[in-house]
């Protein structure tokens, strides 16, 4: 590996001197760092580093490194979807649970050249939502939440596995997510937790009126429709992929199915997802 781009979040504090750490070992390393020019001259390293446009550098890059949280990393794995890049996250924000590497583990980054690494490649869900009048397509590497744009407003669903009937909801919302966002939103709303390396997806219902409202996990291999009953077509629904808002008032039909787009996650033998789970999120009490 001989040449890496640098993501860095710039509204977290403690990422610049980050960023200095990183171009100094990748330096030592002999790997050339590359970084969004904008980016650079931000920071002061227009000098230590290669400059260029976002997709110049991401057509010239071996690798991205995405300096922040995991928030900064879902950006960076979306540009990087349709292409055979690796992504490796280092933390500068809080959970960080996607980041192999904090500030204080940047020894490791020597392996980049040595190719001491693997190379996972995590699912990716594709969600198409149709109306009478519109249609959109998007994919998501953490999950997918359909839910109404105000909170406190329940939403009716219907979902079907292929042409089975799995259920009737009445929820605030419903998670769709992959094994990778299965430690996100999903956990948090009761949703089990699943290897990466697993192809699975998760249907996680937020707030059911259900006694045995409980997720289920879903084999990749079939497509699983959600459709909504609204009693009043005016009442907006928004959609939130990979924490991004959008809405999708006037349709009623969701698609949610394995992509053929894979992200692909720079993994370090000694960094397992377990070591991570005990680490970030306590299991061990």
């Amino acid at each position: 590996m001989d040449k890496v781009m640098l993501c860095p979040n710039l509204n977290l504090p403690t990422v610049p001197e980050c960023v200095k750490n990183v171009i100094y070992r990748l330096k030592e390393c002999g790997i050339e760092s590359l970084m969004e020019e904008k980016n650079a001259a931000a920071l002061g390293c227009s000098n230590d580093v290669t400059v260029g446009t976002e997709q110049q550098l991401l057509e010239s890059c071996d690798a991205a490194i995405s300096i922040g949280g995991d928030g900064t990393m879902f950006h960076l794995a979306r540009s990087l979807m349709n292409g055979d890049k690796p992504i490796l996250g280092i933390n500068s924000g809080r959970l960080g649970f996607l980041c192999q590497l904090g500030a204080a583990d940047l020894s490791v980054l020597e392996k980049l050249k040595t190719n001491d690494f693997d190379i996972e490649n995590r699912m990716v869900l594709k969600f198409t939502a149709s109306g009478k009048d519109s249609e959109i397509v998007r994919y998501a590497i953490n999950d997918v939440v359909l839910s109404r744009s105000h909170l406190g407003r329940t939403i009716d669903i219907d979902v079907l596995y292929e042409e089975y009937q799995v259920g009737e909801y009445r929820a605030d919302g419903m998670i769709f997510s992959t094994p990778t966002g299965s430690t996100a939103y999903s956990l948090s709303a009761g949703g089990p937790i699943m290897d990466p390396a697993v192809d699975a997806i998760v249907m996680t219902p937020i707030c059911p009126h259900l006694l045995a409202g409980r997720s289920l996990v879903f084999s990749p291999d079939k497509r699983i429709t959600a459709k909504t009953k609204l009693p009043d077509s005016s009442m907006q629904l928004c959609i939130a992929v990979d924490g991004i808002q959008e809405d999708v008032t006037g349709m009623d039909t969701f698609l949610i199915e394995k992509s053929d787009k894979v992200s692909r996650f720079i993994c370090f033998k000694d960094r397992s997802f377990y070591k991570t789970l005990n680490q970030k999120l306590k299991l061990r009490g």
